[in-house]
């Protein structure tokens, strides 16, 4: 498991803690890439469907291909996309410097989807490297009744455990991208999804042959006796063949369908489609 591996599976486990523990949940998209690379994470954290509504505060001001881009992958994905605009800048504090004036619109759109829909949570794609005060957020982070973030009354969190307690009338800002770097933003792939059967085989191969790649690795450094494949099962039997010929002794191999819940429990394996798990001896 390389970094950016290690950073997708704590951002998957953010994602459904907080799917899990907070009824009335939204994903904040700008469009832009830490947005983007959220809705991502969240097909595979839910494997690939979002089961909560996708929020864009639009602030009019966007490239038409932009807006392209948002209707072909709300419809692509099957988002349950809802958009609303910003109020006219006419609105904000008229003392404001522009660029405040702007952020002011966006935060008062924001307010207003939070009442129109009463959402207790929010996810949002901020980073700590972004400027130094989010290098003091929290991944679970309350807001005040006002949206106001209050620096000196944030919960600990030790050891991936959020507090998702909030009194009413305030909500949460969940943060599964605070430990990214905007590097880490741009080197993360973003694998093409199959469309038709030729797709389907092509990233059904692909899927074999990294986990094949990665039991070769594991065989070779440290050896194993047991390749615990997950989703789809179906010809992972023949890694498990082919290890056990290698190895010249029984290595036996298992396989575990995927979960059909639609719920799924952030303490259980993390499953993806083209992972599997590797037991060492």
């Amino acid at each position: 498991m390389n970094h950016l591996d290690q950073l997708e599976s704590e951002s998957i486990y953010i994602l459904r803690e907080a799917f899990n523990r907070i009824e009335k949940l939204a994903m904040l998209r700008s469009l832009g890439k830490d947005s983007n690379t959220m809705v991502w994470l969240a097909k595979k954290a839910f494997f690939g469907h979002v089961p909560f509504p996708v929020v864009h505060v639009d602030t009019g001001k966007k490239f038409p291909e932009m807006y392209a881009f948002r209707s072909r992958y709300a419809a692509q994905w099957n988002l349950n996309l809802i958009v609303r605009p910003c109020p006219p800048v006419e609105e904000v504090d008229a003392t404001l410097p522009p660029a405040a004036r702007s952020a002011a619109r966006k935060t008062l759109g924001l307010r207003n989807v939070l009442q129109e829909f009463g959402f207790q949570g929010v996810i949002a794609g901020i980073r700590r490297d972004e400027e130094s005060i989010r290098a003091k957020e929290r991944v679970f982070s309350p807001r005040g009744a006002d949206g106001a973030w209050n620096l000196k009354d944030q919960p600990p969190e030790f050891w991936n455990q959020f507090n998702s307690d909030v009194p009413p009338g305030t909500h949460l800002r969940i943060h599964p991208l605070l430990h990214w770097t905007e590097i880490d933003i741009w080197r993360y792939p973003l694998p093409a999804e199959a469309e038709g059967a030729l797709g389907y085989a092509v990233e059904y191969f692909a899927a074999l042959s990294w986990t094949f790649v990665l039991s070769l690795k594991v065989f070779f450094a440290k050896g194993f006796d047991v390749i615990h494949a997950c989703n789809p099962p179906d010809l992972f039997f023949l890694i498990g063949t082919s290890s056990s010929c290698s190895a010249g002794s029984s290595c036996s191999t298992t396989t575990t369908p995927t979960r059909s819940s639609t719920k799924p429990s952030s303490a259980g394996a993390t499953f993806s489609g083209a992972r599997c798990a590797c037991s060492s001896a």
